[in-house]
């Protein structure tokens, strides 16, 4: 993706609609299953986190939609 990737230029739209890098990504969902798992006290397994990232991929979802998904998936926390 460019440095200057810019929302209202759809001739280099990507499709992700998340100007950021893979790094901030992945910290993203990091933080997000962190929180996930503080919510719900208990740890996702490899293999949920990878259910996750594969249900989230591509999507360009921010944090709090990456925290409703997980608890869509593995169910809500309280």
């Amino acid at each position: 993706m460019e440095k200057n990737w810019d929302p209202g230029d759809r001739s280099r739209d990507d499709g992700y609609r998340a100007p950021r890098g893979n790094q901030a990504e992945n910290k993203q969902l990091n933080d997000a299953v962190r929180e996930y798992e503080r919510q719900s006290g208990r740890k996702l397994s490899p293999a949920e986190r990878q259910a996750l990232h594969k249900r989230i991929g591509n999507q360009g979802h921010d944090y709090h939609q990456i925290l409703d998904e997980a608890k869509d998936i593995f169910g809500g926390c309280g």
